[in-house]
């Protein structure tokens, strides 16, 4: 067979390649590009918690570049940046921000219904009107940005992500350029702040200013971390959130008695999400490098050699469950308790936001189900090129109003 992550027939649904690679090729070698895709549940698991051999020291991306920031660590740089930044990020730490939340998600659908009333129904982008606010904007919020440059969070979000795909434009090196500099200024800021006494660091609700504290030991991040933090929390928050809920609007769309049975069950938002972050994994996979040759799956893999592990195709793994390609609302019954599935990234580098992606994901279909008796999808669905990301450029939609 041949297998092509970049190929628009891929992008454009991934599932069907990714149950061949399973069944012929569980790792399999990307001449092309000279990667080396795992897709089996299994195999990837194994991967992920072996950091001795499959390393993020160059980078999670497509291309061999380290990044100063927790996704691109191994221990011990890892384990104490993580130990910093983990104890607010906490359950019941992010639980917290429920009240903004249901804010946000009640100004989102007031903006993207405008006077519409019970039974009309409203033409929208359902990515740029429902999906995209909530996650830029919360991130913002919290870590203090200044409304007028929500909107650059998202075109600097964007350009991170796509040089995942491959070699970065000059047109978005500048921007991530701009980006990083950006959280410079911003933290020097803060810093003269903290140091004046005109801002309180042991605020809360102040995401840098947590970010500046120090650990009942003293230890605290340097300054280039705090700016990295910065960067990772604005991109990760924004890509995966965005396009769960994206995704999930899609499927949704396409199975009214799931949207019919959780909008009348308050109870089932929970597992709905889970199983919608499960069977969609926004994050369709991420990079490793090998430090040395390994056996994984009944294949050699060569020292330094760009490792894809495809987070999607694992989730879909039949034999990790063998009804994968079925949404079910009772997958998940204690949701998120009894996840075990790896859209998160299984190991060390498990997302410090999967709560607040479950919270955020869990409130804005509250508020779309009490309101949105049902959606349907008008136009094609535009995707994204980027084989790491299952996202969405532009969601055409009509809802119905209850």
């Amino acid at each position: 067979m041949t297998y092509d992550p970049w190929d628009p027939e891929v992008l454009e649904d991934p599932y069907p390649h990714y149950a061949r690679l399973r069944a012929d090729h569980p790792v399999y070698h990307v001449e092309e590009h000279d990667i080396w895709v795992v897709s089996r549940y299994a195999d990837l698991v194994s991967a992920a918690r072996n950091v001795e051999v499959f390393s993020s020291n160059q980078g999670n991306s497509y291309e061999r570049r380290p990044v100063p920031m927790l996704v691109g660590l191994d221990p011990p740089e890892h384990t104490r940046v993580r130990r910093l930044v983990a104890r607010h990020w906490t359950p019941r730490a992010i639980n917290l921000l429920a009240p903004r939340i249901e804010r946000l998600c009640s100004e989102i659908l007031d903006r993207a219904l405008g006077d519409a009333g019970p039974g009309d129904e409203v033409a929208l982008d359902a990515l740029v009107d429902v999906a995209e606010p909530l996650p830029v904007t919360l991130i913002a919020e919290i870590m203090g940005i200044p409304t007028e440059d929500w909107a650059d969070f998202r075109r600097w979000s964007d350009a991170t992500v796509d040089q995942m795909a491959g070699p970065p434009t000059e047109e978005n090196e500048l921007l991530i350029v701009e980006f990083a500099m950006y959280f410079v200024e911003l933290v020097q800021r803060r810093q003269a702040e903290f140091d004046a006494g005109t801002a309180d660091i042991d605020d809360p609700n102040d995401m840098v200013g947590v970010l500046f504290g120090r650990t009942p030991d003293g230890d605290r991040l340097a300054p280039e971390e705090i700016v990295s933090m910065c960067v990772l929390l604005v991109v990760a928050g924004n890509e995966t959130t965005t396009n769960l809920m994206a995704n999930m609007i899609v499927e949704l769309a396409h199975r009214p008695a799931i949207w019919d049975a959780a909008a009348k069950d308050p109870d089932l938002l929970a597992p709905l999400v889970e199983e919608g972050i499960r069977f969609t994994s926004p994050v369709q996979g991420l990079f490793r490098n090998t430090l040395t040759s390994t056996e994984l799956g009944g294949t050699t893999i060569p020292e330094d050699s760009k490792v894809f592990l495809c987070y999607a195709s694992a989730n879909r793994d039949t034999d990790k469950w063998p009804d994968a390609d079925e949404f079910r609302l009772d997958r998940y019954p204690n949701a998120p308790n009894d996840a075990d599935h790896v859209a998160f990234a299984p190991g060390i580098h498990h997302c410090l936001g999967a709560h607040l992606a479950r919270l955020e994901g869990s409130l804005m279909f509250r508020e779309i189900f009490d309101r949105i008796e049902r959606l349907e999808v008008t136009g094609p669905v535009v995707r994204g090129t980027n084989p790491s990301i299952r996202g969405i450029k532009s969601l055409p939609a009509t809802v119905t109003l209850r």
